[in-house]
């Protein structure tokens, strides 16, 4: 049996270009997410979602230090990732934003599983993969906060 790829460089161009663009899509998103949490936690509206949106923007933060530190490892340039635009989410209903970051949670996970489907076998895949259920499960607390103050 073959050894696996031990960094991008040992993968197809082709494999390397699609991972190297999904690992950039992949951070800018959480950084927007993270950015999105805190801007909407910041409004000041109800204490108890504000405290549940700023675990979300710090689990973003932690979340994207982690793809940071996996970007790294796979001899990826994460420096060349799009920065995280800045959201003005004041004008924003609460509705609209939420509305924002589900659609960004769940290509959050698609491109994480895109990531672990082009990483099989390599000895990073699982920790892709946590990083997507990870996501999962914020998508589900951001569902939960929705539900309970919307």
């Amino acid at each position: 049996m073959a050894q696996p790829a031990l960094t991008l460089d040992d993968l197809p161009l082709p494999r390397r270009v699609a991972i190297a663009e999904l690992v950039g899509a992949a951070l800018s998103i959480t950084g927007e997410l993270a950015l999105l949490y805190a801007a909407l936690a910041a409004r000041g509206e109800l204490a108890a979602l504000d405290a549940g949106l700023g675990e979300l923007a710090w689990a973003k933060g932690a979340e994207a230090a982690a793809l940071e530190s996996l970007a790294r490892d796979l001899g990826c340039d994460a420096a060349q990732a799009a920065p995280a635009p800045r959201l003005e989410t004041g004008a924003a209903g609460r509705g609209q934003v939420f509305t924002r970051a589900f659609e960004r949670e769940r290509t959050l996970e698609i491109t994480y599983r895109e990531l672990v489907a082009l990483l099989a076998g390599h000895p990073l895949e699982g920790r892709l993969a946590r990083l997507a259920a990870e996501t999962a499960g914020h998508r589900a607390r951001l569902r939960d906060l929705y539900w309970r103050y919307s």
